[in-house]
């Protein structure tokens, strides 16, 4: 062993005390160094004799056991809720958590209430979620914290042209006329209160209905007014109109006929006047009034029906010729004189009968008168003589021709 000599400096202890300065604090050649950590007693473990993944345990006899290596630190996962541990220092069980959000504590195992500032409105329902919260809205609102009023009539529930009313959780639909229901999604039948009377057939229409009246004999919005068909005037030539249920008839004058008593019979027709005599008939209005009317007085429908012959000189039979009947059909029993003439048969009514110019005895001094067709032949007795021959001059009179 070499000693150092006099004024000589030995800079070995200087070494370790460098060596002390460069190692961590926490490393255990430090404290062996320092002279601190006392000498290991070797034991049974101190052959490691455990199979690897295990851990050896001296027992107090002096003898060992071999255990399952017992986690320490983040090994034994000391964080709650997804948070994340870092080992800390050298000694093996110390850690630090470090939480997701919404979570908090050392071991993040307090979960954050984001109900505790009551952030939904409106009477709604918060639900504390990991990190969030969720409100659950009464009805009619909506919004993250149920902020806003739901509009119920944006959607345009009312259909029809119904007008909405929006309330809290509720709409209200004021229909438009002839509609009904939660949503006018009806359309009312007005048909159903079977409004048209008297068999008439109903349309339902949007608010309304209309009645089809044809053939009933009514008219008016619900049939209920009779149709009054004599109210036109539809009979001809003044005659009556008796009213019936979708119906009408006409009672004609005598003279008349047709369903409107429009024909005008013509009592001319068949030539009833005989010997070239005119025909004139009651039915004619012209042949009334004046001074040279046919007839006297006023025209009337009442006595319209039959004819008159106007006879040619020589023939007679110039009162009227009629057969006349009530409007109810009945027969009216003619008067075929003039006025102030006495009734006689209608035998020449027709200028059948030719006049007897004979009647007035205009042959004289006992000559035979001989009749002749709108005249007469005087044939003289012994010691008269004279053509005898005469003709008629109008209503009873009377020339003769010849000495007299």
């Amino acid at each position: 062993m070499a000693l150092a000599g006099p004024g000589t400096r030995d800079c070995r202890p200087l070494a370790p005390l460098l060596l002390l300065l460069l190692l961590p604090p926490w490393d255990p050649a430090l404290a062996l160094l320092a002279g601190t950590v006392p000498s290991e007693t070797r034991g049974d473990c101190a052959s490691d004799p455990c199979a690897p993944g295990t851990q050896c345990q001296a027992t107090e006899s002096g003898g060992y056991t071999c255990g399952p290596v017992k986690p320490q630190g983040c090994a034994t996962q000391p964080c709650h809720h997804g948070a994340l541990c870092v080992p800390q220092g050298p000694d093996p069980n110390a850690f630090r958590c470090y939480c997701v959000p919404g979570f908090q504590g050392p071991h993040c195992e307090l979960d954050i209430d984001e109900c505790a500032s009551r952030p939904c409105h409106h009477g709604a329902t918060c639900h504390n979620l990991a990190d969030r919260y969720e409100c659950q809205c009464p009805l009619g609102y909506a919004g993250v914290t149920c902020e806003a009023e739901v509009d119920e009539c944006a959607s345009a529930p009312c259909l029809h042209g119904g007008s909405c009313l929006d309330g809290v959780g509720s709409y209200r639909c004021v229909c438009a006329p002839g509609y009904a229901g939660a949503s006018c999604q009806l359309d009312i039948d007005e048909c159903q209160s079977q409004p048209c009377t008297h068999g008439g057939v109903c349309h339902d229409l949007v608010s309304g209905f209309r009645c089809d009246c044809s053939g009933t004999g009514y008219e008016g919005a619900r049939c209920e007014e009779e149709v009054l068909e004599c109210t036109s005037g539809p009979c001809a030539n003044n005659a009556s109109c008796l009213e019936g249920l979708g119906s009408f008839r006409c009672l004609c004058w005598p003279g008349f006929t047709g369903e409107l008593c429009e024909v005008d019979e013509d009592e001319c027709a068949a030539g009833p006047c005989l010997n070239g005599g005119l025909c004139l008939q009651r039915s004619d209005p012209t042949l009334y009034g004046g001074a040279q009317a046919a007839f006297p007085g006023a025209f009337s429908f009442r006595h319209a029906a039959g004819f008159l012959c106007h006879c040619p000189p020589g023939f007679e039979g110039e009162q009227s010729a009629s057969v006349q009947t009530s409007r109810e059909g009945s027969p009216v029993r003619p008067r075929p004189c003039h006025q102030g003439a006495s009734a006689k048969p209608l035998a020449g009514d027709d200028c059948s009968v030719d006049v007897d110019e004979c009647a007035s005895w205009p042959c004289l001094n006992g000559g035979h008168c001989q009749d002749l067709p709108n005249g007469f032949q005087c044939h003289c007795g012994d010691g008269y003589a004279g053509t005898g021959v005469g003709w008629a001059l109008g209503a009873g009179r009377v020339r003769v021709v010849g000495p007299g």
